[in-house]
């Protein structure tokens, strides 16, 4: 995991200075187009070099997206690990850490008033209370749309009701946002935003594949190129099977089989 997070944190880094880069690129041929223009004398490996810096950097962009789409389906996996790591945190044990320290500084802020000291303040300790309580928000919300996203798996495909899906998904969303931007920007919390995100930005995918030109021989493609096999029994098949398919990874094979299943559809219709 060590290792994919190394990869990971150096595809994030060139995609936060692409815009530096490409600035510093345009610098650099200006400087020595200039050059070129009033015929001074630039070494030609130096030229040679300056001509390659672009497709150099080019290439690294493409390896970049490359290598990120390969690993797209073990960085899911280890997303949710990291997921399953939240519901095992021992949220109680901080909790009443935390209140031991609550009561010791009530019990000094009352020695003070009888002695008629200057009051303490505790700015470090109402920090990590407010960062701790915006944690158990986060907490609650990721376990509330695990749970919801566990009861819509038990619907059969035939029963879907896609605006039950997308209601129940935004209010998480929504919730998400309201929490405090220190809590928001905090590494799982990006994870648990990007988790939620990425299933309601599949949505629109099931009402694709809700549409009447699909077959069964469509549905065989699909979990070809999905890697998904399952019966598609109405009296069995669960939206479990399509969460299984990960579908925002597969937008544009959808997408192609779709299209293909209508243009089928209205040739059969003639």
């Amino acid at each position: 995991m060590t290792e994919l997070k190394d990869i990971l944190r150096a595809i994030h880094e060139i995609r936060l200075t692409t815009l530096e880069t490409e600035e510093k690129l345009i610098d650099i041929e200006e400087r020595y187009r200039l050059l070129n223009y009033h015929n001074l004398p630039v070494p030609e490996n130096e030229i040679e070099s300056v001509k390659s810096l672009r497709s150099v950097w080019m290439n690294l962009l493409k390896f970049a997206n490359y290598k990120e789409h390969t690993l797209s389906r073990i960085k899911n996996k280890f997303a949710k690990i990291t997921l399953e790591d939240i519901t095992k945190f021992d949220q109680l044990e901080y909790h009443e850490e935390l209140n031991e320290l609550e009561i010791k500084r009530k019990e000094l802020t009352s020695a003070e008033q009888l002695f008629n000291l200057p009051l303490t303040q505790y700015p470090q300790l109402i920090n990590i209370q407010k960062e701790l309580n915006g944690l158990d928000q986060l907490f609650n919300i990721y376990l509330k749309q695990k749970q919801s996203r566990e009861e819509w798996s038990q619907i059969l495909w035939r029963d879907l009701n896609i605006s039950i899906l997308q209601s129940g998904i935004e209010s998480y969303l929504k919730d998400l946002r309201n929490l405090p931007k220190s809590i928001r920007t905090l590494p799982i919390g990006r994870v648990v935003f990007e988790q939620i995100r990425t299933f309601r930005d599949s949505l629109p995918l099931f009402l694709d594949l809700k549409n009447e030109a699909l077959r069964e021989r469509h549905w065989n493609e699909l979990m070809r190129k999905t890697g998904q096999t399952f019966d598609m029994n109405p009296e069995t098949f669960t939206l479990a099977n399509i969460f299984s398919m990960e579908l925002h990874r597969f937008t544009d094979q959808i997408s192609e089989i779709v299209a293909f299943a209508i243009k089928e559809l209205s040739i059969e219709k003639v």
